[in-house]
């Protein structure tokens, strides 16, 4: 649906509004929720390598990404929280994308780049957007409660003050989320887990 009107949205941006008799220039911004946003600039999307739009931080620093990526610290993780958006993504990559992918999706290529250079951008942009245009803010910023950062507090409890008060802790965050944060439990696990 969005690759229906993307050609009048670029009309609109590249030759502006007429008001009055005079052209007027448009600053567009994308916003919807994020698998909106991401299928219109050509990411692959949260489950991926580098799930932010707007820096390179890598998703999680899993045995396989450190394979891929010798020089992974430098590109910082989501488990950095504010402090991941090391390497900002420029204009100048989501043009080279843009370019990359004119022909098609990265899975057609006979030799595609490797993921450092695309940064989980898998297919055509439908506009390129710079990273400070696009909205919500970003992914690592938006996280709020979930079940990683949920965990990353109990590690942090147990390693500074041992497992069993990160255990306290633990059953201590259950009504804390149900009261004041309005999370309703879910099973999962066949049940097993809530």
């Amino acid at each position: 649906m969005e690759e229906l009107y993307a050609q009048e949205l670029e009309d609109l941006r590249t030759n502006g509004v007429p008001v009055g008799g005079i052209t007027r220039p448009v600053h567009m911004t994308l916003m919807g929720d994020y698998s909106f946003t991401t299928t219109f600039d050509g990411h692959a999307g949260a489950t991926f390598r580098f799930p932010c739009r707007y820096c390179s931080c890598i998703g999680r620093l899993a045995a396989a990404i450190k394979r891929l990526l010798p020089n992974y610290n430098e590109y910082g993780s989501i488990q950095d929280g504010s402090g991941a958006g090391r390497m900002p993504r420029t204009l100048e990559q989501k043009q080279a994308m843009a370019s990359l992918h004119a022909s098609g999706p990265l899975a057609t290529m006979a030799d595609p780049p490797v993921v450092s250079t695309t940064l989980s951008f898998e297919r055509l942009l439908l506009m390129v957007f710079a990273s400070e245009d696009i909205v919500p803010i970003p992914l690592h910023i938006t996280l709020g409660v979930s079940p990683w950062m949920l965990f990353l507090g109990v590690e942090a409890v147990a390693f500074d003050s041992g497992a069993a008060r990160a255990q306290e802790y633990a059953v201590a965050l259950t009504p804390t989320l149900r009261r004041d944060v309005g999370v309703s439990p879910a099973p999962y696990w066949g049940g097993t887990f809530e």
